[in-house]
């Protein structure tokens, strides 16, 4: 239990527990019927001063007792409309199913969220002190079931935002390239040092057959084995064995923007990213280090 919550809860117990002192009553106004008073309010005589016990203005617990019968309305924390819709939507799918708790109301009073009835048949073939323990767990999972609800969604809106804004992304890729070529300059101000000039010449070089080249190295800082792969525009192509989910430094010749994928044959559903020239040293630095398996390049 935690520590917030100690006060509280044990407020609860101790109420709820003093209050089912219940026992078998016949009605006073049909003759041969036991209702539960609390519900039918007939006789006001057997009604006793109802309750209220709260944490704060959104947190509170409302005990109605009588004769025959107790009924236990909660309000559940709710901080923001997530929390509220969540509420609605999970106290909703316990009441539907109110069969199976025994002790649950299939509609809570005006102003809560769920509520319970105990009659004196139920304190008569269940343990008295097993109802509370019922309920106070209940109050003590609420919250948590709710909170990890709302961080469930929340992951879940994250990724289908990602998955939209990334099919938009790659619909109007092409007249978008020039922009994007901005931004991954701006990102990679910041970027690790980008090769010496021998490496550069060597790019310029090897690239003379095709329209630029694409200068790639398995470790950091331009080691390891090393391939300058050649391209042509907007044709994607898919990294050679030994440098698929190998690569730890890239960079394009001058004057090209390169758009690099995670998944084969440039499909962008597990993630990409964007370099131009110089480059990137280190990718660990950054994003994606040993992840891409495919390319394709636009002159900026």
């Amino acid at each position: 239990m935690s520590n917030v919550l100690r006060p509280y809860l044990a407020a609860v117990r101790s109420t709820l527990t003093a209050a089912l002192t219940l026992e078998d009553f016949s009605s006073q106004v049909v003759e041969r019927h036991n209702k539960p008073e609390v519900e039918v309010g007939w006789s006001k005589e057997v009604l006793l001063n109802p309750l209220i016990i709260s944490r704060n203005e959104n947190e509170r617990v409302l005990i109605e007792p009588s004769i025959n019968s107790i009924r236990l309305s909660i309000k559940i924390k709710q901080a923001d409309e997530i929390e509220r819709i969540l509420c609605h939507k999970f106290t909703r799918f316990m009441m539907q199913r109110a069969e199976s708790f025994i002790v649950l109301r299939r509609k809570p009073v005006k102003g809560y969220d769920i509520s319970f009835l105990i009659t004196n048949t139920h304190t008569d073939t269940m343990l008295k002190h097993k109802i509370v323990d019922f309920i106070i767990q209940f109050m003590e999972e609420v919250d948590k079931e709710i909170s990890e609800m709302k961080l469930s969604l929340n992951a879940r809106a994250r990724v289908v935002a990602e998955s939209y804004l990334l099919a938009i992304a790659m619909q109007f890729k092409s007249g978008f390239v020039a922009l994007v070529g901005m931004v991954a300059t701006l990102v990679g101000a910041s970027a690790l040092p980008s090769p010496e000039p021998a490496e550069l010449k060597d790019r310029a070089a090897e690239a003379a057959d095709y329209d630029g080249s694409l200068y790639v190295c398995t470790d950091a800082n331009w080691s390891g084995s090393c391939l300058n792969i050649g391209f042509y525009s907007q044709q994607c192509q898919n990294f050679p064995s030994g440098f698929d989910n190998e690569i730890s430094s890239v960079g394009p010749t001058q004057g090209w923007n390169c758009h690099l994928l995670i998944d084969y044959n440039c499909n962008a559903d597990q993630g990409d990213y964007w370099v131009q020239y110089p480059g990137f040293s280190d990718l660990s630095q950054d994003y994606g280090n040993d992840e891409f398996s495919s390319f394709e390049c636009y002159s900026l």
